[in-house]
């Protein structure tokens, strides 16, 4: 984490922390490791570390992105009524100002920077928001 991270960045690196040791402790041992760890093998997938950083990008930028192109649609007419509806409606964090305000606040060049960096990861229905790239491109912000 950088030294600069935001309340809403450092309660979720906490919360982050916190759920991984509760889970190291309830699943050291458990029989469902063999069980995850054989599908997991037949799959050919290899376990790897995911940092913080990684789970907010792959998380939240994603509904940045889907808040831009509401935008784009004209469903609704500002970043700050996004804001609006996840703060009263969805329970997020009044501290960081919604989730635009937030894009807004960490720079929408490295929003779009992450959102490129993990597109494979996101399925084939993944469109970077035009509105979006224009903005990071210029400088501008959202809200």
């Amino acid at each position: 984490m950088t030294k600069r991270a935001t309340t809403f960045e450092r309660k979720a690196h906490a919360l982050s922390h916190l759920l991984r040791k509760r889970a190291k402790d309830k699943t050291e041992n458990s029989p469902s490791l063999k069980i995850i760890a054989a599908f997991a093998e037949r799959r050919g997938y290899r376990p790897r570390k995911v940092e913080d950083e990684e789970i907010l990008q792959r998380l939240l930028y994603p509904m940045i992105n889907e808040g831009a192109r509401i935008l784009e649609e004209g469903i609704a007419q500002r970043a700050s009524d996004i804001d609006v509806v996840w703060l009263n409606g969805y329970g997020w964090p009044a501290a960081t100002g919604g989730p635009m305000f937030w894009a807004d606040t960490i720079g929408l060049q490295k929003i779009t920077a992450g959102l490129e960096a993990h597109a494979d990861k996101f399925g084939t229905g993944f469109v970077l928001s035009p509105m979006l790239s224009r903005l990071a491109a210029a400088g501008e912000s959202l809200v």
